[in-house]
């Protein structure tokens, strides 16, 4: 599979692979802040039944799909970069890649 990419698709995943070590800290980041959110909701539901409690539960699942989208993004720019790197610099096996 050989496909040369122009400057600004290079550019592109170059940025991608500079970001990629952010993206699982920020996945976890928001896995606590979402989970956080949505569990306050719920015990405001409760001790408060005359609240309103569906807009903190919305933002909370909100930051929950948003934390799985940088999981995907995560591992988009693994398989990126196998799929960038040079075949004879790179002697690792591309599932090392895709999993780190």
């Amino acid at each position: 599979m050989s496909h040369r990419l122009n400057d600004s698709q290079r550019h592109f995943a170059e940025g991608v692979l500079r970001k990629r070590r952010i993206f699982l800290p920020v996945m976890a980041l928001g896995i606590l802040v979402g989970a956080a959110v949505v569990i306050h909701a719920v015990w405001l539901g409760q001790t408060h039944p005359d609240s309103l409690t569906g807009l903190r539960t919305i933002l909370g699942i909100m930051i929950l799909l948003n934390a799985r989208q940088q999981l995907r993004q995560h591992r988009y720019a693994g398989i990126l970069a196998v799929l960038l790197a040079d075949p004879v610099q790179n002697q690792s096996s591309p599932s090392d890649a895709i999993a780190s």
